[in-house]
């Protein structure tokens, strides 16, 4: 039996992702910050494997060395990870110089640290190995700076540009990377994190927002297809490949001018 392991597998696109990898009989590892989610899981899971083949954590991937705990956890516990997915991620709005240092921080640490030291912890198991898959979840925001999420538009830049660099050195040892570039994805990540910037969102722009957005079942699908098909880079919806084309042929000034202009109407 294989084994997946999925950060913030609770809910969103990393639970829609448990649900896929449990219909294929993986054997499922799950960190995630909400044991309230956790418990929800582990009962739905219990209907589908067998009580050894669950494996949910309740942990804080934003802490120093987290990444290293999670591994631990895994040798400590024998489970050879097949499948790593590095979903776990949150998000800030509103201008840097008005956030808090220490949130600001903690995204920093979860959506790149942890992030990295997970993929080099485990691809170095899965190179010596001679097989595995890594997937990231990136965004499209991280294709061009975005005024007022520029903590985490830089973030998922890194991540976007750090994964298409990791598939290419481990496919020669037989481990495939894939990087996922998601648009705006109707999940609790979303909404909480609009909610918690320096300047909160209101009700109606959260539902205005959530209106544009993709389904967290729809982006999981188009992901678990594309890492089956061995796909490095990974973008849910047809209409967003010429978006995120654009994006990346235009200067990134013009982008970042054009989303500040647009943003500013509404700050």
């Amino acid at each position: 039996m294989k084994t997946a392991l999925i950060t913030g597998g609770g809910s969103g696109i990393g639970l829609e992702l448990v649900r896929l990898f449990a219909k294929d009989n993986y054997r499922i590892v799950v960190f995630s910050l909400d044991q309230n989610e956790l418990d929800d899981l582990k009962q739905e899971l219990t209907a589908k494997l067998s009580h050894e083949n669950i494996h949910l954590v309740q942990a804080d991937l934003s802490l120093p060395n987290a990444a290293k705990q999670v591994f631990d956890h895994c040798k400590k516990h024998k489970l050879n990870i097949d499948v790593l997915v590095n979903n776990a991620g949150f998000a800030l709005w509103g201008e840097v110089a008005e956030q808090d240092i220490a949130i600001g921080n903690k995204l920093l640490q979860l959506n790149i640290v942890a992030l990295t030291e997970l993929s080099q912890l485990f691809g170095e198991q899965m190179k010596s190995r001679g097989a595995g898959k890594i997937i990231n979840i990136g965004s499209t925001m991280g294709i061009s700076p975005i005024p007022f999420a520029a903590l985490y538009a830089s973030s998922k830049a890194y991540v976007n540009a750090f994964s298409v660099a990791l598939a290419f050195e481990l496919e020669p040892y037989g481990v495939e990377v894939s990087c996922v570039e998601p648009y705006l994805t109707r999940t609790k990540f979303m909404t909480t994190s609009m909610k918690n910037s320096a300047k909160p969102a209101s009700s109606d722009e959260v539902d205005d927002i959530e209106k544009m957005a993709h389904t967290p079942t729809m982006v999981a699908e188009i992901t678990y297809n594309g890492m089956n098909k061995g796909k490095k880079v990974i973008l849910p919806g047809k209409k967003f490949h010429i978006i995120a084309w654009i994006m990346r042929t235009l200067p990134q000034t013009w982008i970042a001018k054009f989303v500040y202009k647009q943003a500013s109407k509404n700050m």
